[in-house]
């Protein structure tokens, strides 16, 4: 084993990686079944079928970009903190989004939170692997 998958936050950057890409995945594949698992049944509509693909976009290119520090020991600290802020204007935006019925505004907001604060943890960690 090297170096990296010895470490529990080595390993769980890697984790961290892969989920974002696993989910971008799914988003651009199923953007209609993503959107209504977000914002109910105007989620829908193609309109949010093109937001939901700029979402993906993003979360594979920070998945991507995280996973390829991690794996050459780059720094990756700011990979994961652009992943932080992108998941907490998502946080705020399930917050206040008007035509999301309440209880999808729950699951989103708790689903963005539990992201969220998952990576903080991993900043406060203190890390080589992030910290650098």
């Amino acid at each position: 084993m090297d170096e990296r998958s010895d470490s529990p936050s080595g390993a769980g950057l890697e984790r961290l990686a892969w989920s974002r890409i696993a989910v971008a995945a799914g988003c651009l594949a199923l953007p209609g079944v993503t959107g209504r698992i977000w914002a109910g049944k105007p989620g829908t509509g193609s309109d949010v079928g093109a937001i939901v693909r700029s979402f993906a976009i993003r979360d594979l290119a920070l998945g991507l970009g995280l996973l390829r520090a991690v794996r050459a020991s780059h720094p990756t600290r700011g990979w994961v903190e652009m992943g932080v802020l992108s998941d907490a204007v998502d946080l705020c935006f399930a917050a206040v989004g008007p035509a999301t019925p309440r209880r999808r505004h729950v699951v989103g907001i708790g689903v963005a939170g539990y992201v969220v604060a998952g990576t903080a943890a991993l900043l406060r960690g203190g890390d080589r692997a992030v910290a650098t």
